[in-house]
C-alpha cells in the first residue's frame, strides 16, 4: 500500500465502516513478526468475529472464578499462554472465538455461562476489545 498509488487505507477510513473491535481483531489475527497483505475480506471476517464475541459476552457480569477443571478455565489458561508465548495474538483471538462458540451454542453448563461471559469480557479487554458490538 502506498499513498502515491492511491491504495492507502487509513484506520480512520476503516472506522467509518467497521467497529474498533473489528480493527483490533484484524490486527491481532496476524503474527506481528510476519508481513501480511491487507484484504477487505479479512476485515469483514474480523467484523463478524468481533460481533460474535460481543454477542457471546452479553449478559450480566459475574465475579465468580471458573472451576479449575471447566472449559472456561481451560480457555483462559490457553489464552494467557498464547499471549505469553511470543505474543501469539492470533491464537489468543482463536481461544476467544472458541469460547464465544461454546457460549452461543449453549455448550457450557448453565451455571458456567455467566462466568464464561465475564471471563470473555476480561480476556478481551487484555486485547483492547470492548465487545459492545457497535460499529462506528
Amino acid at each position: 500500500m502506498s499513498n502515491s498509488l492511491g491504495n492507502l487505507i487509513t484506520i480512520r477510513n476503516l472506522l467509518r465502516t467497521y467497529s474498533p473491535d473489528a480493527v483490533r481483531v484484524l490486527l491481532a489475527s496476524h503474527p506481528y513478526r510476519r508481513p501480511w497483505e491487507f484484504r477487505l475480506a479479512d476485515v469483514d471476517r474480523a467484523q463478524r468475529a468481533a460481533d460474535s464475541l460481543a454477542t457471546a459476552a452479553g449478559g450480566t457480569a459475574s465475579e465468580e472464578e471458573p472451576a479449575q477443571d471447566s472449559f472456561t478455565a481451560w480457555v483462559e489458561r490457553a489464552f494467557l499462554n498464547a499471549r505469553e508465548h511470543d505474543l501469539d495474538l492470533p491464537q489468543a483471538v482463536h481461544m476467544l472465538e472458541l469460547l464465544a462458540r461454546a457460549i452461543a451454542q449453549r455448550f457450557l453448563p448453565s451455571d458456567e455461562q455467566e462466568i464464561a461471559r465475564a471471563r470473555m469480557r476480561s480476556l478481551a479487554g487484555l486485547l483492547g476489545l470492548r465487545l459492545n458490538g457497535l460499529a462506528t
